[in-house]
């Protein structure tokens, strides 16, 4: 076995090489074993290679060795006057978890106010409750409010409930401390911290109002939920949607119900129409109270993008198949993004409850539905085209077999394939006959295949 003063001289002769190949396979010959410490500060060296693929390599090796000593010899380019070293360095050691945390603590009381705020943005990422002590020495010290606002978070980040009194007496020293501390609170979820909260909420200004509501999520009370109840009604934008998040969460967790009223209703259907999916994703949630085919027809047009979303939704569909199916004659299948997803929803609720369903429509309803399908059968997507066909079919046979001619030309060989099978059931019907018997010459072999299959079968 070599001597760790030889490997040295190897392995610097190989990272010292003018060919990023060779320093890269000093690097690689060590990934899958724990390097000593000595050998590991050659590489925590290298981490200033100009090829990325060496400090690529570098990184990684790093990680695999992650431990409190190589963590301490690499805290200091923390320091590098190189953006990029001081952020690769500060990614690595976030991996480190929990082993970078006393290095960096201890690096606090050196470091100067800008390394302190990295260091503490590090220690908020990691969220380790075990530098909360020497973050919150430095939060009583440091005269930076960038530090301060840093420290704050991190505060919030380890949950550290000794925090709660001094941030709070910070809340009025600076505006900009303002959402973070909010923020911060929220986080560590103390009875002390939700009362300051609830105390702040009708003084503020529209931006910290906003981090209040947000955090009435996770540790309102009933309070909570019935002061944003009340005041939906006159939230607009941004706080009508901080408000329909948290209202969610204080339903599930406090198991409460969502009143019946329209001006609850109309502010869930303008965070469903304005907002983000976040956002979207409660309202949905707290729409499914409501039982009417405006409302369905509504959602309809958010169907198909989030899988939790769609859940919903189909939950409210399922519940109320006949609003649903009314919703379809209103629905914009020439401009809506989702049709296919709709399309394919409406196949399960069909599949499930029967074609019978139609008869709540009525029959110039029933009609006018199956001419929207029966529209659709020369869509440019041929998944389109399928589900209409299979409609057609289910819904109205008598309907779709005036449009056969149309359907054994579409240009999609699994749809005529799916064609031939739908058919069979037909078989009976003369048009019908002579439909597969077209698709037996079909320029496909499984389709002309399956087409004389179906009609040996019957014969």
């Amino acid at each position: 076995m070599q001597l760790q003063s030889e490997v040295i001289k190897e392995l610097n002769g190989n990272l010292q090489s003018n060919d990023a190949s060779i320093r890269r396979r000093a690097v690689e010959k060590y990934a899958q074993e724990e390097v000593e410490d000595g050998i590991i500060i050659k590489f925590i060296e290298m981490l200033y290679d100009e090829d990325i693929g060496v400090r690529d390599s570098i990184s990684k090796l790093l990680i695999k060795n992650k431990r409190k000593s190589v963590a301490e010899s690499l805290v200091p380019l923390i320091s590098s006057e190189q953006i990029s070293i001081r952020n690769l360095a500060g990614e690595i050691l976030v991996q480190f978890g929990e082993h970078a945390v006393d290095p960096l603590s201890n690096y606090l009381t050196i470091a100067n106010d800008d390394d302190q705020k990295f260091v503490v943005d590090l220690l908020s990422l990691i969220g380790s409750n075990n530098a909360s002590t020497e973050i919150y020495k430095v939060l009583k010290t440091s005269k930076n409010s960038n530090v301060i606002i840093a420290c704050i978070e991190a505060l919030g980040s380890t949950r550290y409930a000794e925090a709660v009194q001094p941030i709070s007496v910070l809340y009025n020293n600076n505006d900009l401390y303002k959402p973070t501390i909010v923020e911060a609170l929220g986080r560590i979820g103390t009875k002390e911290a939700y009362d300051f909260l609830l105390q702040n909420y009708n003084v503020e200004d529209d931006l910290t109002k906003f981090a209040i509501i947000e955090s009435f999520g996770a540790l309102g009370d009933e309070e909570a939920f019935f002061i944003l109840i009340s005041d939906l009604k006159k939230f607009s934008g941004p706080l009508c949607w901080a408000a329909v998040e948290s209202l969610s969460q204080l339903k599930e967790r406090l198991a409460l119900d969502i009143p019946f009223d329209d001006n609850v209703k109309n502010a869930l259907l303008s965070v469903l129409r304005e907002s983000e999916l976040k956002y979207q994703k409660a309202a949905i949630s707290l729409l499914a109270v409501y039982d009417d085919k405006d409302l369905i027809l509504e959602v309809l047009s958010f169907y198909g993008m989030d899988e939790l979303i769609d859940k919903q939704i189909k939950e409210q569909v399922f519940a109320n198949p006949v609003n649903f199916i009314f919703a379809l004659l209103k629905y914009d299948f020439e401009y809506n993004q989702n049709i296919k997803s709709v399309l394919e929803l409406t196949k399960e609720v069909i599949g499930s409850f029967g074609a019978e369903i139609l008869d709540k429509l009525g029959d110039i309803n029933s009609k006018n539905l199956c001419e929207i399908f029966s529209g659709k059968l020369s869509h440019a997507d041929e998944e389109i085209r399928r589900y209409c066909t299979e409609l057609l079919f289910f819904c109205a046979p008598d309907l779709a077999i005036l449009y056969i001619d149309e359907m054994i030309s579409d240009d999609n060989i699994w749809n005529r394939l799916r064609l031939v099978e739908i058919l069979e059931y037909f078989i009976n019907n003369e048009t019908v006959k002579e439909a597969i018997e077209k698709l037996c010459d079909d320029s496909e072999e499984m389709v002309s295949n399956k087409a004389n299959e179906v009609i040996l079968a019957n014969r």
